[in-house]
């Protein structure tokens, strides 16, 4: 490698770790199992993770595989950056807004659960747009007929669409644009 040739040992070491972290980098990106398959643009605009989510999911702020979500833990400036990338996605005739992922939960229901105010309202905008249904049911909550979270949580099954979830999620200032 010419960038190699004539530095000392601690450069030749800091360009092979550069080396290693672009690729794993480009692996976090592009995973190998859809960069190694001949795949056409349905295929990786529907392939679903383990988690069951599509690339739109991701983008709209599904959680991470580690649980983290990172709209909510980079902040408004990082969710505002996901508005873009939704558009993107859903300029592409090949991307189905109404597209479920894990239990059901459509791309609506985690902008709603995971954006802020005005960036939801923005993205939710999009999504209806583009055909998104607003009116698709998911469970949350605890387990069928009881309280999910122990004695007291309160945390009861129910159905809800991503406008509730909108609501629920906003803080009290944001609910009036969310409405």
């Amino acid at each position: 490698d010419n960038r190699r040739r004539g530095r000392p040992a601690l450069d030749k070491r800091v360009l092979s770790l550069i080396d290693a972290l672009d690729g794993a980098l480009g692996e976090a990106l592009v995973p190998a199992p859809i960069s190694k398959v001949n795949a056409d643009l349905v295929r990786v605009l529907t392939h679903k993770s383990h988690q069951q989510f599509a690339a739109l999911h991701y983008a709209c702020g599904a959680a991470a595989p580690d649980g983290t979500v990172p709209a909510q833990v980079a902040g408004y400036d990082a969710a505002a950056r996901r508005l873009p990338i939704i558009n993107a996605l859903l300029d592409c005739p090949e991307c189905d807004p109404d597209l479920p992922g894990a239990s059901g939960v459509s791309a609506m229901h985690v902008v709603a659960a995971c954006l802020p105010g005005d960036v939801a309202v923005a993205a939710m905008t999009r999504l209806l747009k583009a055909g998104a249904p607003p009116d698709v049911l998911v469970a949350v909550g605890g387990p069928e007929g009881g309280d999910g979270g122990g004695v007291g949580s309160g945390l009861i099954r129910r159905h809800v669409t991503a406008l509730h979830l909108a609501i629920e999620c906003s803080e009290p200032s944001d609910r009036k644009s969310v409405v």
